[in-house]
Order: structure tokens, then sequence, then C-alpha cells
């Protein structure tokens, strides 16, 4: 190839390059708008659980690992520096109430 040749292309693939550099990643088929709401809208007093029939987990050090199985409302409370509450995948149906929860993990997520 002659050198002018190389000139071209490798100045048109450095045209591409930037052009679809430029492209945000999240472009395609994604929302125009980023909808925020108030924590008034998110608020506990806006929400409607069972209460009634609610279980009451209590996470502690010694009880610092939960996983929840079966569908229904949880009210989570207690203090754990380094525990987890999880829900086992494909369980549905689950409310959490976190009521005055302190919970850490030194290792991974917390809930």
């Amino acid at each position: 190839m002659k050198r002018e040749n190389i000139k071209l292309i490798t100045t048109i693939a450095l045209i591409a390059a930037l052009a679809f550099s430029a492209i945000p990643a999240f472009a395609a088929g994604s929302p125009t708008e980023i909808v925020t709401s108030t924590l008034t809208e998110n608020s506990a007093e806006n929400l409607t659980a069972d209460y009634t029939n609610a279980t009451t987990i209590v996470m502690s050090e010694s009880n610092n690992n939960v996983k929840i199985s079966a569908s229904g409302t949880y009210i989570v409370t207690g203090s754990c520096s380094d525990g987890n509450l999880a829900v086992k995948k494909g369980t549905t149906g689950v409310v959490l109430i976190l009521k005055d929860l302190d919970l850490t993990s030194t290792t991974g997520a917390t809930v």
C-alpha cells in the first residue's frame, strides 16, 4: 500500500473512533429523563403493610446472617456490626420494614 493510503485509512479510523466515543453508552433504548422523587413520597406514612401477620426479626451479633425464604411481611430491627439480610432468589411477596436497624458488614452488602 502506498504511504498516502495508509495515512488516509488511519485518519478515517481515528475520526470514527472519536465519533463513537462521544456517544453515551446508555443512549440506545434508554429514557431521556431521570425521574427522582422526594423522601416524603416514599416515606413510611405513605406505605401500607399487613402488620398483624408480620414476623419480627431482631438482628444481633449472634443472629447476624438472616435469609428469608418465604413470602410475608418482616419487621427487621436490632443492631449488628457484621451481618447481612437476604431474600432467597426466586422468593416473591416479601415486604421488608427496616425499623431502627443498625446493620453493617465488613465483607459485603448488608441487605
